[in-house]
């Protein structure tokens, strides 16, 4: 079964034709495309050279979100958030979080909030701060799972959540 389109133009407008390709035409317009910008404006060496220089020259950029939105550290929930349906906050128990909106049991849950700290409120948080904001209940269960988490510690009070180049 084919089907066939047609149109008219409006009557004041002349450059449909010119403008609306049919695919029986694609072919050849692409050939004549080809043809006409066929020479290179810059050699591979000079394009080697520009890219190497960006590169070079390129500065990543940080945007401070809070700054830029006018959040401060009061507009955020605290906790850890669940996985499965993204209630706030899972408990802590049995050395797994748990939700108790959906009952979904992780053990990693908290790696997911502390990207989301590292971005929005701070990247190198002491265990104090983190212990706060997942809402733990001692300071060793924050250590132990900042012990088997994959950021680095710092010094002897701060971690390094997530580096600069992975936040973005």
């Amino acid at each position: 079964m084919k089907f066939l389109l047609s149109f008219e133009s409006s009557p004041g407008y002349s450059d449909t034709k010119q403008i609306v390709l049919h695919k029986e035409n694609l072919f050849p317009k692409l050939q004549t495309i080809e043809s006409k910008y066929k020479t290179e404006h810059f050699p591979p060496k000079d394009i080697r050279k520009l890219s190497k220089m960006l590169l070079a020259q390129h500065t990543p950029s940080y945007p401070n979100l809070r700054e830029k939105y006018s959040i401060t550290t009061l507009d955020f929930f605290k906790g850890v958030t669940c996985p499965a349906c993204f209630a706030l906050p899972m408990l802590r128990e049995r050395s797994r979080w748990t939700c108790p909106q959906c009952n979904h049991f992780s053990t990693d849950a908290h790696l997911f909030t502390l990207h989301d700290f590292a971005i929005l409120i701070k990247c190198n948080p002491t265990i104090s701060e983190i212990q706060d904001f997942l809402q733990l209940p001692s300071r060793y269960i924050t250590y132990r799972l900042l012990a088997k988490s994959p950021y680095p510690r710092i010094d002897s009070k701060r971690y390094q959540i997530v580096s600069q180049e992975k936040l973005y």
